[in-house]
């Protein structure tokens, strides 16, 4: 989000015309704080027993997720429910070990999963808060994040997340990905200028790096439009501005999509799935920022071969076999400081909505989101 600028993840930054940051440095469209990807702490060495688990075959598909992720969320009340799918997305993102992000088993760029994962419990509540306006979520949580760590590491993840979790208190229960799909969208079409200022003072107090300046509605000047109409402007080249010009339309297809194409048998080999299927798909925008255009295209193709050549030895001989060469790809990326950070906070949001969706059939009291 050069005008809005995306945030570096590790900071993550993003850069779109109102471009918010990127929390992992991550791509350009609105922000995204990129910044690590994770290694997997459990590391799935072992090779999945099932079969490929078929892609929705249409958008919005609401067929069961991997029964790894009805496992991995406890069974809670709606509001800890989708606190606990929030904070455990985020620790999903730096236990899982993907190409030149920050994990638990390969910091770099200046920061540590821990970090994250603080800044994860930080702004849960703001994100989460009952009936808040979505710029007003956005602000408090990247508010209570400089508090809790005292930089930038989740602006990305906040832009994503504040949009979808107002949009799940319209949502009736049992949760289905069409029905939040289309509850997003009018979220989407409601925000306002109040939204655009707000998130602007989010940006601007979360000070990504590689925060540029846009023609229209840059970040460094009051909006004279709603927080929507700013991303769309950024949208051609940032990915998270992109998600609101377009209904969140990535999350809820290819990321999706993403998390149903391998074995079930662990939620951190799907998590590397839906990064690497979202770093090969575009230019990172948090790359494109950092290193320009050429070096994000390379980076791009290199992520098609290499998520290519991982699935095919995953289904060969499993998942440790298949992270060896993605393990010298992460140390040649970091060595260049090449973070592919908005892929990792759109693979943060496409957990989130999984593992929501996964929230208990059972629910009592109201039909109604939490």
């Amino acid at each position: 989000m050069d005008a809005m600028a995306e945030p570096a993840r590790g900071p993550r930054e993003s850069g779109a015309a109102m471009g918010p940051a990127d929390r992992r440095a991550g791509e350009g469209g609105a922000s995204s704080s990129s910044g690590d990807g994770a290694s997997s702490a459990s590391g799935d060495g072992a090779s999945p027993s099932p079969g490929k688990v078929d892609a929705p075959s249409s958008p919005g598909d609401d067929r069961a997720l991997p029964a790894r992720i009805d496992e991995h969320v406890r069974a809670a009340p709606a509001d800890e429910h989708v606190r606990a799918a929030f904070v455990d997305a985020c620790r999903l993102d730096v236990e899982t070990a993907k190409p030149g992000n920050v994990s638990v088993d390969s910091e770099g760029h200046g920061m540590s999963a821990a970090q994250f994962v603080a800044s994860a419990e930080a702004a849960a509540d703001a994100l989460l808060a009952r009936r808040a306006p979505v710029g007003q979520r956005i602000l408090d949580a990247v508010a209570r994040t400089r508090a809790a760590v005292g930089c930038n590491t989740n602006l990305g993840i906040v832009l994503l997340i504040a949009p979808l979790a107002a949009a799940l208190e319209e949502v009736p229960r049992p949760l289905g990905a069409q029905a939040w799909h289309a509850a997003t969208e009018r979220v989407l079409a409601r925000l306002d200028i109040d939204d655009a200022r707000l998130a602007y003072r989010a940006i601007a107090l979360a000070n990504p790096g590689g925060l540029g300046d846009a023609p229209e509605q840059s970040v460094h000047h009051a909006p004279t439009v709603g927080l929507r109409d700013a991303m769309a402007l950024a949208a051609a080249r940032d990915s998270i501005a992109r998600q609101y010009a377009e209904g969140f339309r990535d999350i809820f297809e290819t990321g999706l999509a993403a998390l149903r194409e391998v074995p079930a048998a662990s939620l951190h080999t799907a998590t590397l799935n839906v990064f690497l299927r979202f770093l090969g798909a575009w230019p990172d925008s948090h790359i494109v920022r950092k290193h320009g255009a050429a070096v994000a295209q390379s980076v791009t193709l290199a992520a098609r071969a290499r998520h290519a050549q991982w699935l095919r030895t995953l289904d060969e001989a499993g998942s440790a076999a298949a992270g060896v060469p993605l393990q010298a790809w992460d140390a040649e990326l970091k060595a260049a400081t090449i973070n592919p950070g908005t892929s990792a906070d759109l693979t943060v949001a496409t957990l989130f909505v999984a593992l929501c969706l996964a929230q208990p059939r059972h629910s009592g009291g109201s039909r109604h989101a939490p």
